[in-house]
């Protein structure tokens, strides 16, 4: 099934859960943000207002059959009229050759097979914070994988609110303090973003990080400056500082039990220094504080050892289709 060839990687499906809850449910989020997270019977669809096809995900949690194009139809016309690209997502519970043959028969082509991993967060060094640690707010688990209840669908398409339905990263470090700082050596400091003053280099390391089209500069801020700051929600956004300029970057979603990690860059001249690594360590840290037991993540090949010496494990793999050119 896998179109790069023979792929087979044994792991027990509710790990894979995890992963595609994970995955949905920030894309729901995100989505949220905008007034742009839509349903087209089975299939969902989001818009950051990004152009950048890996930022505007479709996806559908079960298998579709040849009833359902239409509903491919009608996502295409919904970013046509957007004029934005978008990837459609193929995790591992919608993975059969009927969805993809109608993918292919709507004119979808395959990219790519991403690694999906996962790290127990249990297994993370056990060092006790400094005295004066942050603690993150503690999210209510029986709502952890719902479509958050503030974030209204855009247009009218009614999803419901279904229940369980990109790379980047922080090893044992000495403490946060109650500004929310995490100190690992006198040079580099991670930071909760907590304020627009963290925000805006945030958003500047990540826009390099990734190497953004300056034509999606002002989508790129419209998105981001909708992220909410506050301590108690249940995204988060980290900062590395090297001498006081900021170097690094990651974004934290959770979802009660479980916690996805995401926009996780170092800028070019930081890099192989070990910062990545630091930061993505941090980040897990803040995550199993904040009741976290999983953390997961989709990587591109140049993460990849990053993060499988940060602790992840590949689970699964998510094969991206998108519209022939």
């Amino acid at each position: 099934m896998d179109e790069t060839g023979p792929y087979r990687l044994v792991t027990p499906m509710s790990l894979v859960r995890i992963i595609e809850d994970t995955f949905f449910s920030v894309c729901r989020y995100w989505g949220g943000l905008q007034n742009a997270f839509d349903c087209f019977g089975p299939v969902r669809a989001m818009q950051t207002g990004i152009g950048s096809a890996d930022l505007n995900m479709v996806w559908s949690e079960g298998p579709l059959t040849r009833e359902d194009a239409p509903w491919v139809r009608q996502v295409e016309t919904y970013y046509d009229q957007a004029n934005l690209p978008y990837w459609w997502w193929i995790f591992p519970r919608s993975k059969t050759a009927e969805t993809i043959r109608l993918l292919k028969d709507t004119g979808h082509v395959y990219l790519l097979s991403m690694p999906c991993l996962l790290a127990d967060l249990d297994d993370l060094s056990a060092i006790a914070p400094a005295e004066n640690f942050a603690q993150p707010h503690k999210f209510n688990n029986r709502h952890s994988r719902e479509y958050p209840n503030h974030l209204k669908v855009a247009r009218g398409h009614e999803c419901g609110n279904p229940v369980f339905s990109r790379g980047s990263w922080i090893p044992a470090f000495d403490g946060m303090t109650n500004q929310g700082v995490t100190q690992r050596s006198p040079a580099v400091i991670i930071r909760r973003v907590g304020n627009q003053q963290d925000l805006s280099p945030w958003k500047e390391v990540t826009f390099a990080g990734f190497d953004f089209s300056q034509g999606d500069r002002t989508s790129y801020d419209r998105f981001t400056d909708a992220f909410p700051l506050d301590p108690a929600s249940p995204q988060q956004a980290f900062l590395a500082f090297d001498g006081g300029k900021p170097v690094a970057a990651s974004l934290l979603f959770l979802a009660g039990d479980a916690a996805g990690l995401y926009f996780i860059t170092t800028l070019g001249d930081y890099r192989r220094r070990g910062i990545g690594r630091e930061m993505v360590l941090a980040t897990l840290h803040y995550a199993r504080a904040a009741g976290a037991r999983f953390a997961s993540l989709q990587s591109s090949p140049d993460g990849l050892s990053v993060y499988e010496k940060a602790g992840f494990k590949e689970c699964c793999r998510v094969d991206i289709y998108g519209r022939k050119a």
